[in-house]
């Protein structure tokens, strides 16, 4: 994935899930995304995404969200999740 694209991805991710704002020092050539990287961090978005009444269903690799139409594919569990809840802020 392009680096500009995924610091994209990371800041959607974050805007989302804290009420603080991304760091000002924080750009594409020094953040890591924790999002991708870490399970936990992940599952705190599927909660926020579960408290908005979003059903959340991941089946080995696949992840969907019912009620807003999405059904994804990954090449892990982590990676479907991680695609899911950026296919769900993107369409919102």
């Amino acid at each position: 994935m392009e680096r500009n694209q995924e610091f994209f991805d990371y800041k959607l991710l974050h805007d989302f899930q804290y009420e603080v704002p991304l760091k000002s020092w924080v750009n594409e050539t020094n953040f890591i995304n924790k999002f991708k990287e870490d399970w936990n961090v992940l599952m705190e978005v599927l909660d926020t995404i579960e408290s908005f009444g979003y059903g959340v269903v991941i089946d080995g690799w696949s992840v969907s969200i019912p009620l807003a139409n999405i059904r994804v594919k990954g090449s892990s569990r982590r990676d479907a999740t991680y695609k899911a809840c950026l296919e769900f802020l993107k369409e919102r």
